[in-house]
């Protein structure tokens, strides 16, 4: 009998969903300080990170890449915040610009998941379009732009929710053992043999 793989990729939005909600939460001034950092580190970061090796092993390409990049960004952003905290950068604080400049490149890699995502669900493409949306404000945000953080934080619980029930849809599926909860399959092309469009060239 062939040993049923689990799914990591639920695991891998659990990180993603708690962490980014709680650090929402914070930022809106709605929960007290200093359980971002350790979330960030370890369950945004460390744990998104094994995801990504996990998913290494169902040959998923797409998941390993994602959950092993953004699971590197809350690392390092939870270890930059820790450092900061404790003074490990002494008076002049941490490196000037090294935020902007984490946001611009997962900008970029996230409009690449993206385009990628408008292959496999609907659902997953609400997550990367929201996620893409939510790196762009902070660019702006972090640009000096004023009006872009004053809805940062609100669009990032909108990109938490679009996680959560892309979570939710995979757990309660597969615990009922159909389409509770719709993912969004996107309808693949039919293939036309070459022959056949040739002929109606």
């Amino acid at each position: 009998m062939p040993t049923k793989l689990s799914n990591p990729t639920a695991l891998g939005l659990a990180c993603f969903a708690v962490s980014l909600t709680v650090l929402s939460f914070e930022n809106l001034g709605w929960v007290g300080g200093g359980s971002t950092v350790a979330l960030a580190l370890f369950f945004g970061g460390i744990v998104e990170i094994a995801v990504g090796f996990a998913e290494f092993w169902t040959g998923n390409t797409f998941a390993m890449t994602v959950f092993g990049a953004y699971g590197a960004f809350w690392t390092v952003l939870g270890f930059n915040t820790w450092a900061t905290m404790h003074n490990w950068y002494g008076a002049a604080g941490a490196p000037k610009g090294w935020l902007l400049g984490l946001s611009i490149a997962y900008t970029i890699i996230s409009t690449i998941f993206l385009i990628a995502s408008t292959r496999l669900l609907k659902s997953l493409f609400a997550v990367f379009l929201t996620l893409d949306l939510l790196f762009l404000l902070l660019d702006a945000t972090l640009l000096g732009v004023g009006a872009a953080g004053k809805i940062l934080w609100y669009e990032s619980l909108i990109c938490a929710a679009t996680a959560w029930y892309l979570l939710a849809a995979i757990i309660i599926n597969d615990a009922f053992g159909s389409e509770v909860l719709p993912l969004g399959v996107y309808v693949k092309p039919v293939a036309i043999p070459l022959k056949a469009a040739a002929a109606r060239a």
